[in-house]
């Protein structure tokens, strides 16, 4: 599959699904494999392929969806409802489906799974979070060495903002899933690239973020005479560098554009986003400085003029032209309207630095 032989990859799991017609772990391997033959046009026109084909049947997901659904309905089993329930849109459905496979077998690890993610579809209901925490719990209590569940309590944590925990956890998969034939490729890249966004933007001392902007440095696990290197007055220190945080706002919205990301990895690059261009905007004042520092004061990080304390090694140089790099590096468009760029700032403010508060 991570070659791109699609057909050929799905001639080896036809093979191996009928020989372990149980087993979810190939099962889903090859549901997920169908849906990328047809969404790719790998399958050659007017072929078919278990029902599935390209002569008008309709859209790829749609296509999968039916055909799963006409399994569970004619042949009922642990296998077919959970199958089903994963490409259904309907959470609620979904969730019915895997409340009847589990009926079938209370122990099936993976219901309890699909159970967890169908639960987190379903925005309106006040306690989906526990609710699904739970399913999530039952799975692994079943299969403790359930990668799916793992991967998706790490992405949970994250979301309930243990980020500590989620990174320790998201780590420790990235360890144990190398070179392992169940988990592609591509997966583990996204899975990296979550972990090395959501180390980036952790509050500092943490990790980046400041309300000042994105540190270019953090040198908080160093040893005492290497911090003071990197301190706030060092040129090169925990200090916010204009072009370089424009450079990671760029990164960001490229790796968006990637269309084989999964969903949770794409809400992350969203939200590390909003939050960057939150602190971009609110420093429109000093953006087209080179460089600014800053002080902790009132429960907050406040932008402070690189240069202008006594403890200072430099000063910002508004000469080298950084503001020219948000005529490339454009805010996300929100709706129909962007919102506005930094260096839409007051001409009077262009080219200094904001006065110290």
């Amino acid at each position: 599959m991570d070659a791109g032989d699609l057909l050929g990859a799905r001639e080896k799991l036809v093979g191996m699904a009928a020989a372990d017609p149980d087993n979810l772990e190939v099962a889903f391997w090859l549901q997920d494999l169908e849906l990328e033959i047809l969404e790719s046009g790998a399958l050659p026109d007017g072929a078919v392929m278990d029902g599935l084909g390209t002569g008008g049947g309709g859209a790829p997901e749609e296509q999968v969806r039916q055909l799963y659904a006409d399994r569970a309905r004619t042949s009922p089993s642990v296998v077919s409802h959970v199958l089903a329930a994963r490409v259904e849109d309907d959470a609620i459905a979904a969730e019915r489906m895997l409340d009847l496979a589990l009926e079938l077998d209370p122990l099936c690890s993976w219901a309890h799974y699909g159970r967890a993610h169908a639960l987190l579809r379903q925005d309106w209901k006040a306690d989906r979070w526990s609710e699904a925490q739970s399913s999530l719990d039952e799975a692994l209590a079943r299969d403790p060495g359930h990668l799916r569940a793992r991967r998706l309590q790490a992405w949970m944590h994250a979301q309930e903002g243990a980020t500590e925990l989620a990174a320790l956890e998201l780590e420790t998969w990235l360890r144990e899933t190398e070179g392992d034939p169940r988990v592609r490729e591509r997966d583990r890249l996204a899975a990296e690239l979550d972990l090395a966004v959501s180390a980036m933007m952790r509050p500092f001392p943490a990790g980046l973020m400041t309300d000042a902007g994105l540190l270019v440095a953090n040198p908080v696990l160093a040893p005492p005479a290497l911090q003071a290197k990197f301190s706030p007055a060092a040129y090169h220190g925990a200090v916010v560098w204009s072009w370089q945080q424009a450079l990671v706002a760029a990164g960001l919205e490229r790796q968006r554009a990637r269309t084989d990301l999964p969903p949770a990895t794409r809400a992350r690059l969203r939200n590390a986003q909003a939050r960057l261009w939150r602190v971009i905007l609110a420093a429109r004042a000093v953006a087209n400085s080179e460089l600014w520092s800053w002080r902790y004061a009132g429960g907050r990080y406040r932008i402070t003029a690189f240069g202008a304390g006594r403890q200072d090694v430099d000063e910002s140089n508004a000469a080298q032209l950084w503001s020219t790099v948000y005529l490339a590096v454009r805010p996300p468009a929100i709706g129909r309207r962007e919102t506005p760029s930094p260096s839409a700032a007051p001409r009077a403010d262009r080219g200094r630095a904001a006065p110290r508060r």
